[in-house]
């Protein structure tokens, strides 16, 4: 028998774990880059938004997607949580984040000298 029930609320929770791994990666690019920038945050962040973006790029974030999704899912972050400690839980999450940073690290050492502009510093292009 398949259990129906919560399935539009784990989506939910799928989407929201990976639309806040790409906030804060964007938050984390805005932050660090606008003061070399020398121009104020609020104008860095429009311009990085605002910038177009090239298929390579696009395909190297939906990939970026798809193994952070892949990673919370093999680390059981989807999974119920109601009867484990609180500790137990944190260390699945943190075992998560931390692995889904690692990916995106190799990502950036791997793409550094095949990225195109996508608003980002020389050192991603």
């Amino acid at each position: 028998m398949i259990a129906r029930y919560g399935q539009l609320a784990n989506l939910f929770l799928k989407v929201s774990d990976l639309l806040l791994m790409v906030c804060a990666l964007s938050l984390a690019i805005v932050l660090n880059y606008a003061p070399k920038a020398r121009v104020p945050i609020s104008e860095f962040s429009i311009d990085f938004l605002s910038t177009r973006v090239k298929i390579a790029n696009a395909l190297l974030c939906a990939a970026m997607l798809v193994v952070w999704y892949l990673v919370f899912n093999l680390q059981g972050i989807y999974r119920s949580h109601r009867l484990s400690k609180f500790t137990e839980e944190l260390r699945e999450i943190c075992r998560a984040v931390f692995l889904a940073s690692l990916t995106l690290l190799m990502v950036a050492q791997i793409g550094a000298g095949q990225l195109s502009h996508f608003g980002l510093p020389p050192v991603w292009r």
